[in-house]
């Protein structure tokens, strides 16, 4: 009996693990399918919303901030309408006694509603009110300002929104009766324009214009302000457009689809940076070319010296200090070494007791030690510029770097965009300054450690010399003596 209930009880719940199983199925299907729906289905139209003006034409902000936004007015296939000005109109606002917005419990500013909407009545040029079919004045909406107000012009009337009218200059109208809103459609391309509002030239006095930039399904895309926002071009570290064979700003998707962006070789790095990076450039180079030439001079001076010091101690070795006479280069430290003895020596001539013959080796020994420390620190000329080099070339490229960067993100914020392609050549530029260094402190640090173990060695040299020059002299003294 027990035996078959825990049978009944494994199959209740093979049963109900099956059921879940199948229930999981059937509702990751209905996502999908709910999800392919979704994909399918069009994109709403573009509802952008507008910064509501104060009279101080600054922006209205709300307890937390944030900005007071207000819905664009739209036209009945829902995209936004534009005014004359080319900028977004908002929707009309609902205002207190007091003259401020009504802000709704959930921090939204109150509309009013397409019944409470301004219109304002169509005259022709007589004056006349413009009378539709149904009797009733026609009327046209009313333009709203940025203060969510109707605009008023300067005759002191408000002003309308443009209305569709046939070719006789008659207004359209739809089934109901009503005008038909017709904001002017929004231009192909727009201005550049400087600090003062004044549209940019090229070299044949025509203005510069660039696209309006659009997003992937060729909606406009707006400002902060309402407005139509440019397509991203080309500028150069000046900020400055960069202009094709055309005299037209170049894009920045043409430049990335036909490689018309800047040449980043090195040349042409050092051209376009910016006149402080190049001047770090300049210093880095004439540190390396002064780098080489150490180098250079220094392996030419060592291969002298290495010769002249054989020789030296050659001469030494077959005939004593009176077989040397100073002949060609007296800089050679083991011969002034010889040359310093050599005239304490001939100084103290005549000396024979043993008092006046151990002061003279004592002397000797003295002119002949400094004459070696004399010889040694003259091997260390450019030394001090091969360690300054190396220790502060990469933070003077660095400075150049930082530099650099610093007007490329300039750039970045002039151009609109953060797309790789405007951010890479400022930066490759700038990076290059640091390369330069590199370049620069790399064999200033190598050639100082293999010049740092030549004069060691040679040093080490010249004691061994000195203590046999100082013996062989000593038993020249002791044999006087």
């Amino acid at each position: 009996m027990t035996g078959w209930l825990v049978t009944q009880g494994r199959r209740r719940s093979w049963a109900r693990l099956a059921m879940l199983c199948g229930l999981m199925i059937l509702s990751a299907g209905a996502v999908r399918a709910q999800d392919a729906e979704e994909a399918a289905a069009p994109l709403p139209p573009l509802t952008p919303v507008i910064e509501l003006m104060g009279p101080n034409g600054q922006p209205i902000r709300l307890a937390d901030g944030s900005a007071l936004r207000v819905p664009a007015m739209v036209d009945p296939n829902g995209n936004p309408v534009f005014g004359p000005d080319g900028a977004l109109v908002p929707r009309a606002v609902r205002f207190d006694q007091d003259d401020n917005p009504v802000i709704g419990e959930d921090g939204a500013v109150a509309l009013l509603p397409p019944s409470e909407m301004p219109q304002i009545p169509l005259r022709d040029s007589a004056g006349v009110t413009l009378i539709g079919p149904t009797g009733e004045p026609l009327t046209a909406p009313a333009l709203i300002g940025r203060d969510g107000r109707p605009v008023i012009g300067p005759d002191g009337t408000p002003q309308t929104l443009a209305i569709a009218r046939d070719g006789d200059g008659v207004p359209i109208l739809d089934t109901a009766g009503r005008t038909i809103v017709a904001a002017p459609a929004i231009p192909d391309t727009l201005p550049l324009l400087d600090a003062d509002g004044a549209s940019l030239l090229n070299e044949a006095g025509q203005p510069l214009l660039v696209p309006v930039a659009r997003d992937e399904e060729g909606r406009v895309i707006l400002g902060p302000d309402g407005r139509p926002r440019r397509a991203a071009y080309l500028t150069d570290n000046a900020g400055q457009p960069v202009l094709g064979p055309d005299g037209q700003p170049v894009l920045l998707e043409t430049a990335i689809a036909q490689g018309l962006g800047r040449d980043l070789t090195p040349l042409s790095m050092f051209l376009q940076a910016d006149i402080v990076v190049k001047a770090v450039m300049i210093i880095l180079l004439l540190a390396s070319l002064a780098t080489w030439a150490i180098l250079f001079a220094k392996l030419f001076f060592f291969f002298s010296l290495d010769r002249q010091t054989a020789r030296v101690v050659a001469n030494f070795r077959k005939s004593g200090l009176a077989g040397i006479r100073a002949r060609g280069d007296t800089d050679v430290p083991a011969l002034a070494m010889v040359l310093a003895a050599q005239g304490e020596l001939a100084a103290a001539r005549g000396a024979s007791d043993r008092q006046a013959l151990g002061l003279l080796k004592e002397r000797v020994i003295a002119v002949t030690r400094a004459a070696q420390s004399q010889g040694v620190r003259d091997l260390g000329g450019g030394m001090g510029f091969l360690a300054t080099t190396g220790a502060i070339a990469p933070f003077v490229g660095l400075f150049g770097t930082v530099w650099g960067i610093m007007n490329s993100f300039i750039g970045i914020a002039n151009a609109n965009t953060t797309n790789l392609a405007v951010v890479a050549p400022g930066i490759a530029e700038a990076l290059f300054a640091t390369g330069i260094g590199l370049f620069t402190a790399i064999p200033a640090v190598v050639f100082y450690n293999i010049f740092a173990r030549r004069i060691s060695a040679h040093a080490a040299r010249l004691d061994s010399f000195g203590s046999e020059m100082l013996v062989s002299v000593s038993r020249q003294l002791d044999g006087e003596g």
